[in-house]
C-alpha cells in the first residue's frame, strides 16, 4: 500500500501555528484570571499575604494608597523634596527601632553608620551628606540642598533599609511564597491550555489529528504508513512536545524549541523534533483525504475501482 501526500507548505504551517498560539493566549488569559481569583482562597497564600502586609506596615517603609501598600520612595517621588525628605527620615528612624527587624536594638547604630563615619553614604565626589556635631547630634552638611539630601534617602532606602527587611525570616518566607505562587501560574496555565488545544481537540478531531490551526489551514498529521496516527501514538507525540519542547524550554532559554524549529525549516521532510522522534509528518490535507486505517483505505480504493469500471461501460445513445 502506497499513499502519497504533499508536504505541508511552510507558509500555511506557520499561520496554523500562529492561530494555535492565539487560541492558547486567549484560553491562558482566562485561566490566569481565574487562577488569580482563586489564589487568595488558599490558606498558604492567605497566611503569606497577611504576614507580608503586617511586616510591611510595621516597618513604616510602605505607604497605603488605594488599598495597596507601596514603597515610601515611590509614594513620595512626586512630592516636594523637603516634604519627601521629612517623611523618609521619620520612616527610617521608626524602622531602625522596630523590634521585628532589629531585635538586638542595634538598628539606630546601623543607621548612624550610613550618615557619618567610614561607611557613610557619599555623593559623587565622595563627600558624606551628614556631619556630627560636638554634642553627637547629626545634621546635613552645610550647603546641602533638599535635592542633595533626597539622593541620600533614596540610597538609604533602596540599598540599605529594604535589604535589612530581607533579613527577617518570616518576611523572606512569605515574600517567597507569594512570588512562587505567581510564577507557578505560568507553567500551570500553559500546560492546561496546551492539553486542551494540543491534545483534547486533536483526539476529538481524529482524522488528521488536527488542532484548530491545522483545521483552519487544511493540514493534518500522518504516521509513517501514511495513515491517521492511533490515539496512543498521538498521545506520545504530544507528551514529547509538552515535556521536552515546551516545559524544558522554560528552563533552558527555549533551546529545544529552537532545535525543533530549525529541523522544521531546514530538514528535507519538514519534520519538527517531536515529529522526527515519533515518526510522524504534517502534510497538506486540503486536496487529499486522510484515512483512519488500512481497511478504510482499501475500501476507498475498491470503491474508486468499481466506479472506474462502471464508467468504462457507460455510453450515451443518440
Amino acid at each position: 500500500m502506497e499513499i502519497v501526500y504533499n508536504k505541508a507548505p511552510y507558509g500555511r504551517r506557520m499561520f496554523a501555528a500562529l492561530f494555535d498560539v492565539a487560541c492558547l493566549f486567549v484560553l491562558g488569559s482566562i485561566l490566569a484570571w481565574l487562577y488569580s481569583l482563586a489564589l487568595p482562597s488558599f490558606s498558604f497564600y492567605k497566611n503569606a499575604q497577611e504576614t507580608s502586609l503586617s511586616l510591611q506596615k510595621e516597618s513604616n517603609l510602605f505607604v497605603e494608597e488605594g488599598g495597596l501598600l507601596i514603597k515610601i520612595d515611590k509614594a513620595y517621588e512626586d512630592e516636594e523634596k523637603d516634604v519627601a525628605n521629612a517623611a523618609y527620615e521619620k520612616a527610617l528612624t521608626k524602622f531602625y527601632v522596630c523590634k521585628a527587624f532589629f531585635p538586638n536594638g542595634d538598628g539606630l547604630a546601623l543607621y548612624k553608620e550610613q550618615k557619618v563615619g567610614d561607611k557613610a553614604i557619599v555623593d559623587q565626589n565622595g563627600v558624606p551628606y551628614w556631619e556630627e556635631g560636638n554634642d553627637g547630634s547629626l545634621s546635613p552638611k552645610e550647603g546641602r540642598m533638599a535635592d542633595d539630601m533626597n539622593s541620600f534617602y533614596v540610597v538609604a532606602l533602596n540599598d540599605y533599609a529594604y535589604s535589612y527587611m530581607n533579613l527577617n525570616d518570616d518576611y523572606v518566607s512569605s515574600s517567597r511564597t507569594i512570588a512562587y505562587a505567581g510564577l507557578y501560574c505560568i507553567p500551570v496555565v500553559l500546560n492546561i491550555s496546551l492539553i486542551v488545544f494540543g491534545l483534547v481537540m486533536p483526539l476529538c478531531l481524529r482524522r488528521g489529528r488536527k488542532t484548530l490551526g491545522k483545521l483552519v489551514f487544511g493540514l493534518g498529521v500522518l504516521n509513517v504508513h501514511g495513515l491517521n496516527p492511533k490515539w496512543w501514538h498521538y498521545l506520545l507525540r504530544f507528551l514529547f512536545l509538552l515535556v521536552v519542547e515546551v516545559n524544558l524550554s522554560l528552563v533552558t532559554f527555549g533551546l529545544p524549541l529552537i532545535v525543533s524549529f530549525s529541523m522544521l525549516v531546514f530538514g528535507k521532510r519538514g519534520q519538527s523534533l517531536h515529529d522526527y522522534v515519533m515518526n510522524t509528518y504534517v502534510v497538506d490535507a486540503k486536496s487529499k483525504k486522510i484515512y483512519l486505517d488500512s481497511e478504510e483505505y482499501s475500501l476507498a480504493q475498491e470503491k474508486l475501482k468499481k466506479i472506474s469500471l462502471e464508467n468504462r461501460g457507460f455510453q450515451i445513445e443518440n
